[in-house]
C-alpha cells in the first residue's frame, strides 16, 4: 500500500516584539513648609464683611464700644455658622468678651443663650416666620431653661446678656430689650433702655417681676398687667356709679 506523503507544515508567523514599557514618573515630593489641607469639620465661613441684626458697625464691640481687637462671634456655631451669616446672627465682640476673658460669651452660658433667644425673636417677629420653621431650620428652640448651669442648677445674671422689660405709654405698651451692666458697687445690675434714654438699676429680685429673661414672659406680664388695670378701672367705675346722687 502506497503511503500518502505528509503535508508540509505552515511555517509559524514571527511574533511581534513586545513594546518596551515606559518608566514610571517619580512622584513630586511635598514641598517643605507647605501645609496639608485637612477635611473641614464645620461649615465654611463666608468671606466678610458680615452683616448683623445687632449693629451697623461690625468693627465696634457691641458690649464695650471699643474698636480694638474686635472679632465676629457667630451666635450659632458649628454646622450652623453659615445660617448665622445668612440671617446676620453675628455679634462683634472684643476678644476678651468673645473668647479670652472669664466673662467671655463662650464661657458664660446665660450670656450665650440670651442672644440665641433674641435671634429667635427676630426670626419670628421681624422676619415673619414661625416657630415650626425655626425648628426645622435650626433643630432646637432655646428657652430660659437652657440658661441653667448644670453644676449649680441656677441661672447666672452675667454682664453682657440681654433682658426684657415692659414699658407703658399713654397709647400703648411695648417690650424693650437691654444689655446688663455691672454696677460699680457690685450690688445688682443696671440696664440702658433706649425707650427711656437712660439707665435703670435692678436687683436680682427684680428678675421675673420687673425685668425678664425672655420676650414671651415679658409679653405675658404686659397682658396680665393690662388685665389688672382694666379690672381695677371697671371696679372703680362700678363703685362710683353705685353711690346715690346728692341733692342739687
Amino acid at each position: 500500500m502506497k503511503k500518502t506523503p505528509l503535508k508540509q507544515k505552515t511555517p509559524l508567523k514571527r511574533k511581534t516584539p513586545l513594546k518596551a514599557y515606559k518608566s514610571l514618573k517619580s512622584r513630586k515630593g511635598i514641598k517643605s513648609g507647605k501645609k496639608i489641607r485637612t477635611r473641614q469639620k464645620t461649615a465654611k465661613k463666608l468671606p466678610g464683611p458680615y452683616h448683623s441684626i445687632f449693629t451697623d458697625d461690625m468693627g465696634r464691640c457691641y458690649i464695650t464700644g471699643d474698636w480694638n481687637g474686635v472679632e465676629p462671634h457667630h451666635v450659632f456655631q458649628g454646622a450652623e455658622k453659615t445660617k448665622s451669616e445668612k440671617y446676620g446672627f453675628i455679634l462683634p465682640l472684643r476678644s476678651d468678651w468673645h473668647r479670652t476673658g472669664d466673662y467671655a460669651i463662650h464661657k458664660k452660658k446665660s450670656f450665650r443663650v440670651s442672644y440665641k433667644m433674641y435671634c429667635q425673636d427676630h426670626y419670628i417677629h421681624t422676619l415673619g416666620r414661625t416657630k415650626e420653621e425655626w425648628k426645622r431650620e435650626f433643630d432646637k428652640w432655646w428657652g430660659v431653661r437652657d440658661m441653667v448651669k448644670e453644676d449649680t442648677g441656677v441661672i447666672e445674671i452675667n454682664e453682657g446678656m440681654m433682658v426684657y422689660r415692659v414699658f407703658a405709654f399713654p397709647d400703648r405698651k411695648s417690650v424693650g430689650v437691654g444689655v446688663v451692666e455691672r454696677k460699680e458697687d457690685g450690688e445688682g445690675f443696671r440696664v440702658f433702655h433706649k425707650e427711656l434714654a437712660r439707665y435703670e438699676e435692678y436687683s436680682v429680685a427684680d428678675i421675673g417681676r420687673v425685668v425678664f429673661l425672655d420676650r414671651e414672659t415679658a409679653l405675658e406680664a404686659a397682658e396680665n398687667r393690662q388685665y389688672e388695670e382694666d379690672r381695677k378701672y371697671r371696679e372703680d367705675f362700678a363703685e362710683q356709679n353705685s353711690r346715690p346722687f346728692g341733692k342739687i
